[in-house]
């Protein structure tokens, strides 16, 4: 009894005028979703949904905040450098001496930041470079495989072939230049001779040019049927 009143409800989800499907697998039933079922879907990928962006805030947050603590780190190291600065250069003070290795110091730390800020600018040129490289190589690719694909149904319209056929054959052979689609599509072009226009070959008879000791057809043919005229 349960068994038909599942099936009863199936029937009455079916599109209206719309035969019900045989039970013999022949035709295939659609799936039927229930209201109750789009629901459910509609709001598990809610969830989902929900869950990634908060994924993605979280990540967020947490990298703000080792940013944070980086700089916090830094600021810490720079003050100490300072105050070091400061007490060195007090002591150099009336030191000739002390005062020209202060100043040589100093002089070559200033030199590392800029070598560092000059490195991280290369860098940096270095991977926009990169990437303009690699996007440029793909506009040509883009602009070769274009400009082949034209070239290849011109031959093909020429050769009197399926272009379809020498790009599938260009394909398959990894052909990548016009002169090899000229030669793939002279290839594709050598059909079987039709047999209706082949030269008719002349049979071999008996008619002879009439040369001593040989005999014409029509002779042949008399002395064979002698009542024929």
């Amino acid at each position: 009894m349960l068994d038909e009143t599942k099936k009863a409800e199936k029937d009455s989800l079916q599109e209206p005028g719309k035969a019900p499907a045989s039970e013999d697998g022949n035709t295939p039933e659609p799936e039927v979703f229930t209201k109750a079922q789009v629901d459910e879907a509609i709001q598990k990928d809610r969830i989902q949904r929900g869950r990634d962006v908060k994924a993605l805030t979280d990540r967020e947050v947490g990298l703000d905040a080792r940013e944070e603590a980086i700089k916090a780190q830094q600021a810490e190291i720079d003050e100490i450098k300072r105050q070091r600065d400061e007490a060195e250069l007090a002591e150099a003070r009336g030191d000739p001496t002390k005062m020209r290795a202060y100043q040589t110091r100093k002089s070559r730390e200033q030199e590392d930041v800029e070598l560092k800020a000059q490195r991280d600018a290369l860098k940096k040129d270095r991977a926009i470079l990169d990437r303009d490289k690699a996007e440029h190589e793909a506009e040509v690719k883009v602009a070769r495989e274009t400009q082949l694909e034209i070239e290849i149904w011109k031959i093909a319209e020429a050769e009197g072939v399926d272009p379809v056929e020498l790009k599938d054959m260009m394909k398959d052979f990894n052909l990548t230049t016009v002169e090899q689609a000229k030669t793939a599509a002279k290839r594709l072009n050598k059909k079987p001779v039709d047999e209706t226009t082949k030269k008719p070959l002349i049979p071999v008879t008996g008619v002879t040019s009439g040369g001593p000791g040989e005999k014409s057809e029509e002779k042949k043919l008399k002395e064979r049927y002698p009542t024929m005229k």
